[in-house]
């Protein structure tokens, strides 16, 4: 599947999470599930794909079926208040044996990142409630445009916290304090 994304991404303390699951249900969105995701992004060795600003990560979920996704960036997008990339996604059967396809093309494991996801449907709105190791929790919410995101923030409470456009990569060494070129996975109970 091919679509445009335009996503806003906010750290929020446990207290306004649970206010946002509460006004969420309340409008009449509906809770999708939770998931617990192992991702990886691979690169080409010289790292071609994040000069370019796109992104291919293979998500692997606790069945062992897979997603891969492909990020790449939209003319404008990144002057725009909101992350802007066009996505194409492909579910899986087999997420290990996709990786290790794409190990065999070349491509290297650059990072890899778990997380627990909480995601949430209201109208044509997708929030994702995102808790990461070390990093904690945000929330990621998508539309198809940049009015729809906007109009949904303020609906949600959320059009006063800070948007980001970071990746967790970013925000993980923006934190600690690490160099470019350091990389530190994030992975539960290491």
């Amino acid at each position: 599947m091919e679509k445009n994304e335009i996503e806003a991404k906010v750290f929020l303390s446990r207290a306004k999470i649970a206010r946002l699951k509460e006004k969420i249900l309340k409008a009449g969105g509906k809770r999708n599930g939770i998931s617990e995701e192992k991702n990886f992004i691979l690169d080409h060795p010289g790292g071609t794909l994040k000069k370019k600003g796109d992104l291919l990560r293979v998500r692997i979920f606790r069945n062992g079926k897979g997603l891969v996704t492909f990020k790449k960036t939209i003319k404008g997008g990144r002057k725009s208040r909101f992350k802007a990339k066009k996505e194409k996604e492909v579910e899986v059967g087999d997420g290990e044996g996709v990786l290790r396809t794409f190990e065999s093309m070349g491509l290297v494991k650059k990072w890899r990142y778990d997380k627990r996801r909480e995601s949430f449907r209201l109208g044509k709105i997708n929030i994702e409630i995102d808790t990461l190791p070390v990093l904690g929790t945000f929330v990621e919410v998508e539309a198809r445009s940049e009015k729809e995101l906007e109009k949904a923030l303020k609906e949600l409470g959320l059009d006063k916290e800070e948007i980001s456009k970071e990746t967790y990569h970013e925000v993980l060494h923006r934190r600690l304090g690490l160099g470019k070129k350091a990389v530190r996975d994030l992975v539960w109970g290491k």
